[in-house]
């Protein structure tokens, strides 16, 4: 199963089980309404069985892997953390898997990795996935809301998986560290987060010597 298929189908939403399986076998084997519709029940169901099967063997690593990933969060760039914690939200598998594969042009990536097989792509993603929001509940401090203040605030969705001021802290950084904000995005994550910490202390720290 190639990874284009796997998401287009991990996006197939439907109540009815046998009419969702349906638009699967559609689109997987390029058929039309009709023909799965005339289909024989037995045929149905083998296909449906077979497709099943690829969807359990989907998250299982085959014994190599050619392709070159970064499953280490802590080893991004703040530029790559930025566009993953986008594409959770507004991309797919195929945008976060060219984020962290070695190599330039994204675009070029993302349509290279919707060709091929599914268990080159998505055990990666998964194990960098996993790192990613060790990384965020490892600095989950530094962007909580003060206590004094947070009394009577709706909840919203974690900051970090939220539209945040990106640009802003980039900024931030490039001022205290004296670079120019394009350097800024090529800069180690734990490098970054670092010295948003020690600014957000130092900002709170500022804030009480004025009371």
């Amino acid at each position: 199963m190639k990874t284009s298929q796997y998401i287009k189908i991990s996006d197939l939403k439907n109540d009815d089980g046998i009419a969702m399986m349906g638009f699967i076998i559609m689109d997987l084997y390029g058929m039309t309404y009709e023909q799965v519709d005339n289909m024989n029940p037995v045929k149905f169901g083998k296909l449906s069985k077979k497709i099943g099967d690829q969807f359990s063997r989907a998250e299982k690593p085959l014994w190599f892997n050619p392709l070159s990933f970064n499953t280490d969060a802590k080893k991004i760039t703040f530029g790559q953390f930025i566009d993953v914690q986008y594409f959770v939200q507004h991309g797919n598998l195929c945008d976060i898997a060219a984020t962290i594969q070695r190599g330039k042009n994204h675009s070029k990536k993302v349509e290279r990795l919707g060709g091929i097989n599914i268990r080159y792509v998505l055990n990666p993603v998964m194990k960098f996935m996993s790192s990613f929001e060790t990384l965020i509940k490892a600095y989950a401090g530094l962007f909580e809301i003060e206590e004094d203040l947070s009394e009577d605030i709706p909840e919203t969705p974690h900051p970090f998986l939220s539209q945040y001021g990106w640009l802003f802290s980039a900024r931030q950084v490039a001022k205290d560290q004296g670079v120019k904000l394009n350097d800024i995005f090529d800069m180690n994550i734990i490098e970054a987060l670092n010295t948003l910490a020690y600014l957000k202390s130092e900002q709170s720290y500022i804030k009480k010597l004025q009371k």
